[in-house]
């Protein structure tokens, strides 16, 4: 509870939360380093990173001004249907829709916007409706181009603002979680056009009036941002003993939200991290234990705006690094209230030969398994979510803890 209340401090004295954008981050972070400098002989890193943090100001517009009216939530009591990307700029615009109606059948010029061909007859200055998917199932289907390589094909060509949508989106009412952020490479590519991300329920309702007035649909998009640079900073501490070729990475994020302190999300996880890594230094201190496996606890910076953080620190990794990674243990709101315990089927990318035998040991520790929690593990991890993201051949298991998806009154926690 000691870091836990540090973390409360911490915010209450930098307005109520911690924040990348405000000094209570970087004094969790000066907390953490701090602390494992002083109470442990493991090799501390800080590992800075560059960020662009975006700021929406006031409330962003997407609605359709004909043939019919229609308005579309930001965010609302119906959740939301849409939301701008970050590196797209502000801007507010009417045009005419171009996009396929409903039912039409779908190739992929010119829906996707992989290739400028795929632009040919667009009229200028219209919004492009653009059909996208998570990155394998674009390059399964031979779509190799990024969301920004769209936009910028889509900006090249004229029009005036992009809406991209995932049609094989498992839920119609959310937006996926890849549909957020353009990258640096909308910059470098000067894209200079709001670009916004729908559920599929909008994507329906646009395409029907397409179908009944193929020309005739025009959609207002209205977007205002602030923008700073920001050098943020992930905390790295490594043990010196155990087998560096089999590394054990233990991570949790450490930024908070402007809403809050963020002690459940996450004060808990940053917590019980830095209270395992001085724990674990006790007892090498004591020789009451020898390590097998090297271990490097993370603590991660700007996990809220899109694992930025992580996201970083695996790309800066080389493959044969990347490759002593054994199992990584992510921590995430593990003091939510409400919880289960329980351990889940692997699927998917990460269904590896190491998180065959993690699942296993957690079964012998949890007890029985629950019934029906086959979950992909790609969805909300960190830094395996990340190593998996390269394609490279580490025997990677995974362990999360945290709020993963809401069941009734209770939320799952699991391995």
């Amino acid at each position: 509870m000691k870091h836990l209340r540090t973390l409360q401090t911490i915010a209450d004295d930098n307005g109520g939360n911690r924040d990348i954008a405000e000094d209570g981050f970087s004094e969790t972070a000066n907390y953490i380093e701090s602390t494992l400098r002083e109470h442990t002989d493991f090799t501390v890193e800080v590992q800075p990173f560059p960020y662009r943090l975006e700021r929406i100001v006031g409330s962003p517009l997407l609605e359709m001004t004909a043939p019919t009216a229609a308005t579309f939530s930001y965010r609302g009591s119906g959740g939301r249907q849409f939301r701008p990307l970050s590196y797209s700029v502000g801007g507010d615009v009417t045009a005419q829709l171009w996009g396929p109606p409903d039912g039409q059948a779908r190739t992929h010029p010119p829906h996707h916007g992989c290739s400028p061909t795929d632009f040919i007859g667009f009229p200028a200055g219209a919004i492009a409706l653009l059909e996208r998917g998570d990155t394998e199932s674009m390059l399964a289907a031979g779509l190799e181009c990024t969301f920004a390589e769209a936009a910028a094909n889509a900006h090249e060509a004229g029009a005036a603002g992009v809406i991209l949508f995932d049609a094989n989106s498992p839920n119609h009412d959310s937006i996926p979680r890849s549909l957020r952020s353009l990258g640096q490479q909308a910059l470098e590519l000067g894209v200079t056009i709001p670009v916004f991300a729908v559920n599929f329920d909008v994507v329906l309702e646009l395409r029907q009036a397409l179908t009944a007035a193929p020309t005739g649909v025009r959609v207002h998009m209205m977007v205002s941002k602030t923008v700073s640079e920001l050098t943020v900073s992930n905390i790295i501490a490594t043990t010196r003993q155990g087998d560096p070729d089999n590394k054990v990475v233990v991570g949790s994020h450490m930024d908070g939200v402007r809403a809050g302190p963020g002690i459940n999300d996450n004060g808990s996880g940053t917590a019980t991290n830095l209270e395992m890594a001085l724990s674990l230094a006790r007892l090498l201190e004591r020789g009451a234990l020898a390590l097998t496996n090297q271990v490097r606890f993370c603590w991660w910076g700007a996990e809220e705006e899109g694992l930025v953080g992580s996201r970083w620190y695996v790309d800066h990794l080389s493959d044969e690094e990347i490759s002593r990674v054994a199992l990584n243990l992510n921590y995430d709101m593990i003091a939510s209230p409400n919880y289960i315990i329980g351990t889940v089927r692997p699927f998917g990318d990460l269904h590896t030969i190491s998180a065959q035998h993690l699942t296993r040991l957690l079964l012998q520790y949890n007890g029985a398994q629950l019934a029906g929690t086959d979950a992909p593990m790609t969805q909300q991890t960190v830094c395996v979510n990340a190593i998996s993201a390269r394609r490279l051949p580490a025997l990677t298991g995974l362990v999360r803890t945290g709020l993963s998806r809401h069941h009734g009154d209770v939320q799952w926690i699991f391995g």
